[in-house]
């Protein structure tokens, strides 16, 4: 009984020195908010991306065997590729598929850039 007559005396006291304004209390009008961490980009790495077209139709080339540094690394599908991920540098891209020339590129993924894109036209061997 004695602990809720102390309690009931201190917030009468605080109420009381609130009210009569021998105690502030301030409470900020506006929430400052919280800073938000930016993320740190991945260095390093790249993306070639880009359209293989015939060059006598211009339709989407479906099944062109991409080859980077001799590898075969992706098939297109629906006439658009994209290889990743890719360290920063040169690359000998070889674009393959059968009834049209072979076209072999050297691409570079600078360090400026995480994507290069690349687009091409393929011809029929029979043109």
């Amino acid at each position: 009984m004695k602990n809720l007559k102390f309690v009931f005396i201190l917030l009468s006291i605080l109420f009381l020195g609130i009210v009569g304004g021998c105690i502030e209390i301030s409470i900020p009008l506006v929430d400052t908010p919280t800073p938000t961490p930016t993320p740190t980009p991945i260095t390093g790495w790249g993306t070639v991306y880009g359209s293989i077209t015939d060059s006598v139709t211009g339709a989407f080339l479906d099944g062109v065997h991409v080859k980077v540094n001799g590898q075969l690394s992706y098939v297109s599908l629906g006439g658009v590729y994209t290889v990743k991920p890719l360290r920063i540098g040169s690359y000998t891209f070889t674009f393959e598929k059968p009834g049209y020339e072979t076209v072999t590129v050297v691409l570079d993924i600078p360090q400026s850039t995480s994507s290069v894109q690349y687009n091409l036209t393929m011809s029929s061997t029979s043109d």
